[in-house]
Protein backbone atom coordinates (compact mmCIF):
# COMPACT_ATOMS: atom_id res chain seq x y z
CA UNK A 1 0.00 0.00 0.00
CA UNK A 2 2.94 2.34 0.50
CA UNK A 3 4.31 1.83 -2.82
CA UNK A 4 1.61 2.88 -4.38
CA UNK A 5 0.58 5.95 -2.60
CA UNK A 6 4.32 6.50 -3.39
CA UNK A 7 3.79 5.76 -7.35
CA UNK A 8 0.65 8.59 -7.05
CA UNK A 9 3.10 11.17 -5.65
CA UNK A 10 5.75 10.82 -8.11
CA UNK A 11 2.63 11.49 -10.88
CA UNK A 12 1.43 14.39 -9.18
CA UNK A 13 4.78 15.75 -9.20
CA UNK A 14 5.05 15.16 -13.30
CA UNK A 15 1.94 17.36 -13.84
CA UNK A 16 3.45 19.63 -11.20
CA UNK A 17 3.74 22.66 -14.84
CA UNK A 18 0.53 21.76 -16.73
CA UNK A 19 -2.64 24.04 -17.05
CA UNK A 20 -4.42 20.90 -15.68
CA UNK A 21 -2.62 20.48 -12.52
CA UNK A 22 -5.89 20.99 -10.55
CA UNK A 23 -7.84 18.56 -12.71
CA UNK A 24 -5.45 16.03 -12.85
CA UNK A 25 -4.37 16.42 -8.88
CA UNK A 26 -8.59 15.39 -7.86
CA UNK A 27 -8.59 12.65 -10.15
CA UNK A 28 -5.54 11.33 -9.01
CA UNK A 29 -6.89 11.78 -5.25
CA UNK A 30 -10.05 10.20 -6.08
CA UNK A 31 -8.20 7.11 -7.61
CA UNK A 32 -5.71 6.77 -4.12
CA UNK A 33 -9.38 6.68 -2.09
CA UNK A 34 -10.65 4.27 -4.24
CA UNK A 35 -7.84 1.99 -3.90
CA UNK A 36 -7.27 2.51 -0.33
CA UNK A 37 -10.69 1.52 0.07
CA UNK A 38 -10.11 -1.76 -2.27
CA UNK A 39 -6.80 -2.77 0.08
CA UNK A 40 -9.07 -2.50 3.26
CA UNK A 41 -11.93 -4.07 2.16
CA UNK A 42 -9.31 -7.07 0.82
CA UNK A 43 -8.38 -6.70 4.55
CA UNK A 44 -11.37 -6.90 6.29
CA UNK A 45 -11.95 -10.28 4.47
CA UNK A 46 -9.22 -12.42 5.53
CA UNK A 47 -9.52 -15.54 7.34
CA UNK A 48 -7.35 -16.18 10.32
CA UNK A 49 -7.40 -19.52 11.56
CA UNK A 50 -8.01 -20.66 15.11
CA UNK A 51 -5.35 -21.67 17.08
CA UNK A 52 -4.82 -25.03 18.37
CA UNK A 53 -2.56 -25.77 21.63
CA UNK A 54 -1.32 -28.93 23.58
CA UNK A 55 0.24 -28.88 26.66
CA UNK A 56 1.29 -31.70 29.12
CA UNK A 57 2.33 -31.41 32.75
CA UNK A 58 2.19 -33.89 36.27
CA UNK A 59 1.15 -33.22 39.56
CA UNK A 60 4.55 -34.11 41.33
CA UNK A 61 8.17 -34.53 39.34
CA UNK A 62 9.23 -36.65 42.77
CA UNK A 63 7.75 -38.95 44.33
CA UNK A 64 7.64 -41.91 46.51
CA UNK A 65 7.91 -45.83 45.07
CA UNK A 66 4.67 -46.50 46.74
CA UNK A 67 2.78 -43.75 45.50
CA UNK A 68 1.24 -42.05 42.16
CA UNK A 69 1.23 -39.35 40.11
CA UNK A 70 -1.24 -38.05 37.45
CA UNK A 71 0.11 -36.69 33.56
CA UNK A 72 -2.92 -34.48 32.58
CA UNK A 73 -2.27 -34.00 28.52
CA UNK A 74 -4.78 -31.18 27.60
CA UNK A 75 -5.56 -29.89 24.14
CA UNK A 76 -7.31 -26.04 24.03
CA UNK A 77 -8.88 -23.99 21.06
CA UNK A 78 -11.23 -21.69 21.20
CA UNK A 79 -14.55 -22.15 19.71
CA UNK A 80 -16.63 -24.99 19.63
CA UNK A 81 -15.61 -28.92 20.27
CA UNK A 82 -16.66 -29.53 16.43
CA UNK A 83 -14.11 -27.05 15.06
CA UNK A 84 -11.37 -30.00 15.43
CA UNK A 85 -11.65 -33.65 14.51
CA UNK A 86 -9.42 -35.24 17.17
CA UNK A 87 -7.73 -38.98 16.38
CA UNK A 88 -7.63 -41.32 19.01
CA UNK A 89 -4.84 -40.93 21.38
CA UNK A 90 -2.72 -43.65 22.23
CA UNK A 91 -1.24 -43.82 25.80
CA UNK A 92 2.55 -42.12 26.24
CA UNK A 93 5.52 -44.40 26.47
CA UNK A 94 6.93 -45.02 29.77
CA UNK A 95 10.27 -45.52 30.77
CA UNK A 96 10.59 -47.15 34.70
CA UNK A 97 6.72 -46.06 35.15
CA UNK A 98 3.22 -47.85 34.83
CA UNK A 99 -0.29 -46.76 33.91
CA UNK A 100 -2.46 -47.54 37.07
CA UNK A 101 -5.50 -45.79 35.48
CA UNK A 102 -6.97 -43.44 33.06
CA UNK A 103 -9.82 -41.46 32.04
CA UNK A 104 -10.56 -38.49 29.31
CA UNK A 105 -12.70 -35.63 28.86
CA UNK A 106 -14.01 -32.49 26.94
CA UNK A 107 -15.63 -29.67 28.16
CA UNK A 108 -17.05 -26.10 26.22
CA UNK A 109 -16.91 -22.83 28.34
CA UNK A 110 -16.85 -19.14 28.08
CA UNK A 111 -13.65 -17.23 29.22
CA UNK A 112 -13.45 -13.33 28.60
CA UNK A 113 -16.57 -14.02 26.51
CA UNK A 114 -15.29 -16.27 23.99
CA UNK A 115 -15.92 -19.91 23.62
CA UNK A 116 -13.03 -21.86 24.67
CA UNK A 117 -12.82 -26.06 24.60
CA UNK A 118 -10.79 -27.95 26.86
CA UNK A 119 -10.29 -31.99 26.08
CA UNK A 120 -7.88 -33.33 28.80
CA UNK A 121 -6.51 -36.76 29.01
CA UNK A 122 -5.16 -38.35 32.43
CA UNK A 123 -2.75 -41.19 33.62
CA UNK A 124 -2.48 -42.31 36.84
CA UNK A 125 1.34 -43.24 37.05
CA UNK A 126 3.08 -45.49 39.76
CA UNK A 127 7.02 -45.76 39.96
CA UNK A 128 8.33 -49.46 38.92
CA UNK A 129 11.68 -48.76 40.75
CA UNK A 130 13.88 -46.22 42.32
CA UNK A 131 15.59 -44.05 40.28
CA UNK A 132 14.83 -41.68 37.12
CA UNK A 133 11.97 -42.19 35.03
CA UNK A 134 10.97 -40.36 31.86
CA UNK A 135 8.12 -39.92 29.84
CA UNK A 136 7.80 -39.98 26.32
CA UNK A 137 6.64 -37.78 23.52
CA UNK A 138 2.79 -37.34 22.73
CA UNK A 139 1.58 -36.54 19.48
CA UNK A 140 -2.17 -35.58 18.75
CA UNK A 141 -3.06 -36.00 15.49
CA UNK A 142 -5.86 -33.39 14.15
CA UNK A 143 -7.68 -31.88 11.53
CA UNK A 144 -9.95 -28.41 11.17
CA UNK A 145 -13.19 -28.97 10.34
CA UNK A 146 -13.26 -25.85 7.88
CA UNK A 147 -10.50 -25.97 6.43
CA UNK A 148 -10.19 -29.59 6.31
CA UNK A 149 -6.44 -29.13 6.67
CA UNK A 150 -4.81 -31.80 9.20
CA UNK A 151 -1.79 -31.59 11.12
CA UNK A 152 -0.40 -32.60 14.49
CA UNK A 153 1.23 -31.47 17.63
CA UNK A 154 3.73 -32.89 19.82
CA UNK A 155 4.63 -32.89 23.87
CA UNK A 156 7.98 -32.98 24.88
CA UNK A 157 9.40 -35.67 27.31
CA UNK A 158 8.75 -35.36 31.18
CA UNK A 159 11.76 -36.56 33.71
CA UNK A 160 10.79 -38.10 37.12
CA UNK A 161 12.46 -38.93 39.64
CA UNK A 162 10.94 -41.81 41.97
CA UNK A 163 12.12 -42.13 45.41
CA UNK A 164 12.28 -44.94 48.26
CA UNK A 165 8.93 -45.74 49.27
CA UNK A 166 7.38 -44.02 52.41
CA UNK A 167 6.13 -45.32 55.65
CA UNK A 168 2.30 -44.96 56.23
CA UNK A 169 1.25 -42.22 57.75
CA UNK A 170 -0.68 -42.61 61.24
CA UNK A 171 1.69 -45.26 62.64
CA UNK A 172 3.99 -43.17 64.53
CA UNK A 173 3.32 -44.46 67.94
CA UNK A 174 5.32 -45.09 70.99
CA UNK A 175 4.76 -48.78 72.45
CA UNK A 176 2.75 -47.35 76.18
CA UNK A 177 0.31 -45.52 73.72
CA UNK A 178 -0.08 -48.33 71.59
CA UNK A 179 -0.32 -51.07 74.57
CA UNK A 180 -3.46 -48.47 75.26
CA UNK A 181 -4.99 -48.45 72.06
CA UNK A 182 -5.46 -52.07 71.74
CA UNK A 183 -6.71 -52.38 75.35
CA UNK A 184 -9.43 -49.73 74.28
CA UNK A 185 -9.98 -51.98 71.34
CA UNK A 186 -10.14 -55.64 73.29
CA UNK A 187 -12.50 -53.81 75.62
CA UNK A 188 -15.25 -52.62 73.19
CA UNK A 189 -14.81 -55.62 71.41
CA UNK A 190 -15.92 -58.09 74.26
CA UNK A 191 -18.54 -55.52 75.05
CA UNK A 192 -19.82 -55.76 71.62
CA UNK A 193 -19.74 -59.39 71.11
CA UNK A 194 -21.39 -60.01 75.25
CA UNK A 195 -24.36 -57.38 73.79
CA UNK A 196 -24.98 -59.12 70.61
CA UNK A 197 -25.09 -62.30 72.73
CA UNK A 198 -28.05 -60.81 74.60
CA UNK A 199 -29.69 -59.58 71.96
CA UNK A 200 -29.72 -62.46 70.29
CA UNK A 201 -31.48 -64.73 72.93
CA UNK A 202 -33.88 -61.92 73.56
CA UNK A 203 -34.91 -61.17 70.26
CA UNK A 204 -37.44 -63.88 68.68
CA UNK A 205 -36.68 -65.83 65.50
CA UNK A 206 -36.89 -63.98 62.35
CA UNK A 207 -37.11 -66.20 58.91
CA UNK A 208 -33.79 -66.79 56.89
CA UNK A 209 -35.09 -64.48 53.85
CA UNK A 210 -35.26 -61.30 56.66
CA UNK A 211 -31.66 -61.77 58.11
CA UNK A 212 -29.42 -62.56 55.12
CA UNK A 213 -28.36 -59.54 53.68
CA UNK A 214 -28.66 -59.32 49.76
CA UNK A 215 -25.90 -61.20 47.81
CA UNK A 216 -22.67 -59.18 45.93
CA UNK A 217 -24.81 -60.21 42.37
CA UNK A 218 -27.93 -58.66 43.72
CA UNK A 219 -26.18 -55.56 44.96
CA UNK A 220 -24.69 -54.81 41.46
CA UNK A 221 -27.72 -55.93 39.95
CA UNK A 222 -29.16 -53.02 40.98
CA UNK A 223 -26.97 -50.56 40.07
CA UNK A 224 -27.23 -51.79 36.30
CA UNK A 225 -30.55 -51.47 36.96
CA UNK A 226 -30.71 -47.73 37.53
CA UNK A 227 -28.14 -47.04 35.12
CA UNK A 228 -31.12 -48.85 32.68
CA UNK A 229 -33.83 -46.51 34.56
CA UNK A 230 -31.67 -43.51 33.02
CA UNK A 231 -30.04 -44.48 29.96
CA UNK A 232 -31.34 -41.68 28.37
CA UNK A 233 -30.08 -38.78 30.79
CA UNK A 234 -26.34 -40.48 30.90
CA UNK A 235 -23.41 -39.29 28.40
CA UNK A 236 -21.44 -42.36 26.96
CA UNK A 237 -18.55 -41.68 29.49
CA UNK A 238 -20.86 -41.04 32.39
CA UNK A 239 -22.78 -44.57 31.30
CA UNK A 240 -19.41 -46.80 30.49
CA UNK A 241 -17.35 -44.99 33.38
CA UNK A 242 -19.97 -46.26 35.64
CA UNK A 243 -20.44 -50.33 34.09
CA UNK A 244 -16.20 -50.54 34.18
CA UNK A 245 -16.82 -49.81 38.41
CA UNK A 246 -19.65 -52.51 38.15
CA UNK A 247 -17.39 -54.91 36.90
CA UNK A 248 -14.49 -53.90 38.60
CA UNK A 249 -16.12 -54.26 41.53
CA UNK A 250 -17.73 -57.76 40.94
CA UNK A 251 -13.93 -58.89 39.57
CA UNK A 252 -12.40 -57.65 43.31
CA UNK A 253 -15.00 -58.92 45.78
CA UNK A 254 -15.72 -62.25 43.72
CA UNK A 255 -12.71 -62.85 42.20
CA UNK A 256 -10.20 -61.25 44.35
CA UNK A 257 -8.88 -59.18 41.75
CA UNK A 258 -6.65 -55.93 42.40
CA UNK A 259 -8.72 -55.07 39.44
CA UNK A 260 -8.68 -51.05 40.17
CA UNK A 261 -4.79 -50.85 40.08
CA UNK A 262 -4.17 -52.34 37.17
CA UNK A 263 -4.65 -51.82 33.18
CA UNK A 264 -7.52 -53.59 31.58
CA UNK A 265 -5.08 -55.87 29.53
CA UNK A 266 -3.59 -56.88 33.21
CA UNK A 267 -6.76 -57.20 34.73
CA UNK A 268 -8.25 -59.69 31.70
CA UNK A 269 -5.15 -61.46 31.89
CA UNK A 270 -5.63 -62.40 35.35
CA UNK A 271 -9.17 -63.55 35.06
CA UNK A 272 -8.51 -65.70 32.38
CA UNK A 273 -5.76 -67.15 34.15
CA UNK A 274 -8.43 -67.75 37.25
CA UNK A 275 -9.86 -70.06 34.68
CA UNK A 276 -13.71 -68.44 35.04
CA UNK A 277 -16.11 -69.50 32.83
CA UNK A 278 -16.05 -69.14 29.59
CA UNK A 279 -19.30 -66.98 29.05
CA UNK A 280 -18.46 -65.36 31.65
CA UNK A 281 -14.88 -64.62 30.97
CA UNK A 282 -16.11 -63.66 27.20
CA UNK A 283 -18.62 -61.36 28.23
CA UNK A 284 -15.92 -59.82 31.13
CA UNK A 285 -13.99 -58.91 28.49
CA UNK A 286 -15.85 -57.74 26.01
CA UNK A 287 -17.88 -54.85 28.82
CA UNK A 288 -14.37 -54.07 30.17
CA UNK A 289 -12.72 -53.44 26.15
CA UNK A 290 -16.06 -51.44 25.06
CA UNK A 291 -15.70 -49.39 28.16
CA UNK A 292 -11.73 -48.59 27.13
CA UNK A 293 -12.88 -47.40 23.61
CA UNK A 294 -15.52 -45.33 24.81
CA UNK A 295 -13.20 -43.52 27.77
CA UNK A 296 -10.31 -42.84 25.77
CA UNK A 297 -12.23 -41.59 22.78
CA UNK A 298 -11.81 -44.49 20.05
CA UNK A 299 -15.42 -44.94 18.90
CA UNK A 300 -18.60 -43.54 19.58
CA UNK A 301 -22.07 -45.45 21.30
CA UNK A 302 -25.47 -46.12 20.08
CA UNK A 303 -27.69 -46.25 22.17
CA UNK A 304 -28.13 -50.34 20.82
CA UNK A 305 -24.40 -50.46 21.80
CA UNK A 306 -24.83 -49.30 25.43
CA UNK A 307 -28.22 -51.68 25.68
CA UNK A 308 -25.74 -54.93 24.57
CA UNK A 309 -23.26 -53.69 26.99
CA UNK A 310 -25.41 -53.59 30.04
CA UNK A 311 -27.00 -57.13 28.29
CA UNK A 312 -23.95 -58.37 28.71
CA UNK A 313 -23.31 -57.45 32.50
CA UNK A 314 -26.14 -58.71 33.40
CA UNK A 315 -25.43 -62.31 32.40
CA UNK A 316 -22.49 -62.03 34.33
CA UNK A 317 -24.09 -61.13 37.36
CA UNK A 318 -27.71 -63.01 36.91
CA UNK A 319 -27.41 -66.58 39.34
CA UNK A 320 -27.75 -69.52 36.36
CA UNK A 321 -31.46 -70.94 36.06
Amino acid sequence: MTKMASRFIIILQMFAGSKRTAFVRTSLIFLLLAAFGRVASEDEGTFQEARIELRASVDETQLPQNETTTLTITLKWFGSQDDFEIEPLSPPSMDNLRIVSSSSSVETKLDEGKQVTLRKYEFTLRGESQGVATIGRVQVNYRHTETGESSFLETQPIQLEITPATSPKGLKFGLLPLIVVIAIVAVISIFMINRAVVSKRETPPTSALEVLPPTLEERLLEKVREIESGLGDLTAEELYGRVRSIALDYLEEKHELAARSSTTADVVAEFEQKNLPEGVSGSLKRVLEACDEVRFGFKESSREEKKEILSLLREVLEPEG
